[in-house]
């Protein structure tokens, strides 16, 4: 009978050692696990911060373009302004130069006229 007790405390205490090995196994396998995951975070962390700045510069950028493009619609639409008067100044002027045109025309004729 102490030999079987013998044999069975053996035995427990092998199957003992097997369970505590293969717990082992696993808190080791979870560890790398966490380690691995722990390393997937910070990446993705990373990651979400360069997004940020990228996102940031990109609304920088956009806002900076927005207002050049306002910025030059107004400066179209002065020189399409200031065009509009320059024409309308070009007619009056050729309308005045052909007016004194006839005005000269009219003075010579007379002055003709009056000579002969």
């Amino acid at each position: 009978m102490l030999e079987k007790d013998k044999f069975d405390a053996i035995q427990e205490k092998e199957a003992a050692k097997s369970a505590v090995s293969a717990l082992t196994r696993e808190v080791e396998w979870l560890r790398r696990q966490t380690d691995n995951e722990k390393s997937d975070i910070m990446k993705l962390v990373r990651d979400r911060d360069v997004i940020k700045r990228t996102l940031h510069q990109v609304t920088e950028t956009n806002i900076k373009n927005r207002n050049e493009i306002i910025q030059k619609d107004q400066t179209i639409a002065t020189t399409l302004d200031q065009n509009e008067k320059y024409k309308t100044n070009v007619k009056e002027l050729l309308k005045s130069v052909k007016d004194i045109s006839k005005e000269r025309d009219t003075h010579q004729k007379q002055a003709q006229k009056n000579q002969a």
